[in-house]
């Protein structure tokens, strides 16, 4: 998109922070496969004479409730505890008795390696990185998740960058205890890691309420709202903060 294009064009941008998840890495399809394959596991073995279609009926009905909670929450939730709140929530509506304690035993072995492996990266993600790295702009990552998952992350990222361009990638990055609240602080905190000039920062982020706002309220002067649909939203803030928005960051340099 042009108009945003020519913001990195114009040199005025001497910084880019990205959030990671849904930005950089494809951490929602992630969630609902992992998540789905789970809770599968676990409705198979409290009804396991039911047929496979009414257990996947069942496992659905229990995810849309684990994203329902998930929203209302306004801290992270590790994947294990959430699964196990929406089943309890799920079966103690249907009357159903369960073992918590073994359901709970159950789903930690099932995602045993979900937070030592990096979701995928989306298609334009590399690709897009190296065009912002070939017109001299630095970059940083601030996640509000785990630092070792974060970390394998960005080593995905580096690594898929070198292999297809055959050059290092530095990628630093800045994160929050899982435990914090997803407001200005953490973007405040990030700004002062990288010892950033807020107003000629760039924050590029999915989320209006963890990402967007928290960076417009934070001061940041460039924000790019990645919305991930066609439906544009109306966004306040300041005159003195450009703010822009796109359906993904693929589309920046289309």
């Amino acid at each position: 998109m042009k108009n945003i294009e020519k913001i990195f064009n114009n040199k005025t941008v001497k910084f880019i922070l990205f959030d990671m998840d849904r930005t950089l890495v494809d951490t929602a399809t992630y969630f609902d496969e992992e998540m789905t394959n789970a809770i599968l596991n676990i409705v198979a073995k409290i009804h396991p004479d039911f047929p496979l279609k009414k257990q996947i009926k069942i496992t659905g009905e229990i995810l849309k409730l684990a994203n329902e909670i998930y929203r209302r929450d306004k801290l992270p939730t590790l994947v294990d505890t959430l699964s196990l709140e929406a089943i309890e929530q799920y079966f103690k509506k249907k009357k159903v008795k369960i073992n918590n304690s073994d359901i709970s035993k159950s789903l930690k072995s099932l995602y045993k390696e979900f937070y030592i492996t990096s979701p995928l990266t989306f298609p334009y993600t590399v690709n897009t990185l190296h065009k912002i790295n070939r017109l001299g702009i630095k970059m940083g990552v601030y996640s509000h998740a785990q630092k070792g998952w974060t970390k394998i992350k960005v080593g995905t990222i580096k690594r898929e960058y070198t292999e297809r361009y055959h050059k290092n990638f530095k990628l630093p990055f800045f994160t929050t205890k899982i435990t914090d609240s997803k407001d200005k602080l953490g973007w405040v905190n990030a700004g002062k890691h990288f010892k950033l000039d807020f107003k000629n920062t760039l924050v590029i982020g999915d989320s209006l309420t963890s990402d967007i706002y928290p960076a417009i309220q934070a001061g940041y002067g460039y924000v790019i709202y990645l919305r991930h649909n066609n439906k544009k939203e109306s966004i306040t803030a300041n005159k003195s903060i450009k703010v822009y928005q796109t359906k993904d960051l693929g589309s920046i340099f289309s």
